[in-house]
């Protein structure tokens, strides 16, 4: 089942998603299985992964690592350009606009 199918069916059976944030930085590195694992078992419907400030040498060896014990969908939650890999099933692009006057946006 595709990601959305899969959030969509949740919210139509259930009346909502049950997302996990798990931000895959080094202070992270000791818990990823273990936050997976919980993930895994408690009906977890997506797992976003992101954070702003990651970036170190193991980033991406730990998305691997991630996607290795998942059997969920991992939603990749954007901090910059580099954190995309091939190990998402999905990413989340938003936006935010500070604007005061809406009008000046086009």
């Amino acid at each position: 089942m595709k990601v959305l199918s899969r959030l969509q069916n949740s919210v139509k059976v259930n009346g909502t998603s049950f997302i996990m944030l798990i931000d895959p930085d080094k202070k992270n590195n000791d818990n990823i299985e273990k936050l997976v694992e919980h993930a895994n078992i408690n009906d977890v419907d997506a797992i976003f992964i992101g954070g702003s400030l990651m970036m170190d040498s193991l980033y991406h060896e730990r998305i691997a690592r991630i996607k290795s014990i998942s059997n969920i969908p991992l939603i990749l939650f954007p901090g910059g350009i580099n954190q995309i890999n091939r190990h998402f099933d999905a990413c989340l692009l938003y936006t935010s606009d500070a604007a005061d006057d809406m009008q000046c946006v086009d």
